[in-house]
């Protein structure tokens, strides 16, 4: 990779940055008017609800954007337009049944949850705003795909704004309580959705749609996403089943001082997980689909640049922590002072989680599907061990440390898959060398 290719990936990152910094700057200056108005319960039952959001939003979304991520840089311009209309129309016509159906069991799930403390109106307002959050990611995944960064960095900053303005209305003058926040999501996705519609007709996606699909095209997408799904929850299962466990075995309360704790974990994915993936992965990507006899030369580079930006990270992550500590023991209310104690911790998991990223470009370029499904299973049903076994003595510490070890463990299992693919790949190019 030379210096004049990694200038724009440089230049879309510090563009994601400053759109982070500005998403993130709302959720800073929401946080402690939350804090003041919600009580640390009702902090953690916010806390709850957004994490089974997730859980419904991966169930929903069938894998079906991580095919995307899978396939798209192995199309042209005309391909790519096509594999996203195709993905549209499979999510519509599946996901709007599923929703019905989780309408239908609304009181079982909210049982299986341990949210009954929610009303039937809350539950409706977060059913809607998972099946938008599809198609806004969707439209967020291909923006970043085509390195426009500008263009998404415009586009969510002002949607943030505007469902902040409304977010703080409705929790200071209506006094909604956590209806607050859960309307300014829903606005959110929605408002996505919709300038991603403009966007859609704008540069003509709807040229390549077709109600009619080449047969097998529905089951070949599902064979092929639904494999992420397992992955996607084992994921949830490091970064949101602590708060559940805590709930068990702790207090509501412990669980709202884990979810402030754990928005300096929200702040690193916001920064930097999903400013690299907007930047880097498309770049390496590129790199690895225009260089595909020079492989192992490309992911040699990338692995040194992963070595690099851990180091730098944890330097600056435990600078940062000294340096802002004393200013954060003014901005929080006292009752969650205690959120501090957890910050290094979580932030270490995360940087183990940003070197998995970097070690699963090359797994992710081969295509290696099942394995990227599958690699947090192990991962996450330790996390589970490490919580059973310290939240009932250790409490939020326990938490903290089971989900570290479990993000280095998955960084290990990466990091060894990633060196076994290119002794395979070094192999067969050897043995094609020597029949020559």
């Amino acid at each position: 990779m030379k210096i004049d290719s990694i200038n724009p990936v440089i230049h879309n990152f510090f563009i994601y940055i400053f759109g982070a910094l500005a998403l993130g700057g709302f959720h800073i200056l929401l946080a402690p008017i939350n804090m003041r108005i919600l009580t640390p319960e009702e902090y953690g039952i916010l806390a709850l609800i957004t994490s089974c959001m997730s859980i419904g939003v991966t169930i929903l979304g069938l894998g079906l954007r991580q095919f995307l991520s899978i396939e798209y840089f192995h199309h042209d311009e005309h391909g790519q337009k096509k594999l996203v209309n195709q993905i549209l129309l499979i999510y519509a016509s599946l996901a709007i049944p599923l929703c019905l159906i989780m309408l239908i069991l609304q009181s079982r799930i909210m049982n299986w949850f341990s949210l009954n403390r929610i009303s039937p109106h809350l539950f409706s307002i977060a059913l809607i705003t998972m099946f938008f959050s599809f198609f806004a990611e969707l439209f967020y995944q291909v923006l970043k795909y085509q390195q426009r960064a500008w263009a998404l960095t415009l586009i969510q900053t002002t949607i943030a704004l505007a469902s902040l303005a409304l977010t703080v209305t409705l929790l200071l003058w209506l006094g909604l309580g956590i209806m607050s926040t859960l309307v300014g999501q829903l606005v959110s996705m929605g408002a996505a959705t919709c300038v991603g519609f403009y966007i859609y007709r704008q540069e003509r996606f709807a040229d390549y749609f077709h109600i009619k699909q080449p047969k097998g095209t529905t089951r070949h997408f599902l064979k092929n996403g639904l494999p992420f799904i397992p992955g996607i929850l084992f994921g949830w299962v490091i970064a949101s089943s602590d708060r559940f466990v805590l709930a068990q075995y702790a207090s509501m309360h412990d669980v709202g001082i884990y979810a402030i704790a754990d928005m300096a974990g929200q702040m690193f994915r916001l920064l930097i997980l999903q400013s690299w993936s907007g930047s880097y992965l498309p770049h390496i990507l590129t790199q690895y689909h225009r260089n595909k006899d020079n492989l192992l030369a490309i992911e040699q580079k990338n692995l040194k640049t992963m070595w690099i930006t851990l180091g730098g990270l944890t330097a600056f992550m435990f600078v940062g922590y000294l340096i802002t500590k004393p200013l954060l023991l003014i901005i929080l209310p006292t009752a969650y002072h205690e959120a501090l104690h957890y910050v290094l911790i979580i932030l270490a998991g995360h940087i183990f989680l940003l070197g998995s990223y970097f070690a699963a470009s090359f797994i992710q370029y081969h295509k290696k599907t099942y394995f990227l499904a599958f690699a947090f299973c192990i991962p996450a049903i330790l996390n589970l061990i490490f919580n059973l076994l310290l939240v009932e003595q250790f409490k939020i510490y326990g938490c903290s440390v089971a989900t570290l070890g479990a993000y280095a463990i998955y960084f290990g299992i990466m990091l060894g898959f990633n060196r076994i693919l290119r002794q395979k790949i070094h192999f067969d190019v050897k043995q094609k060398a020597d029949k020559f």
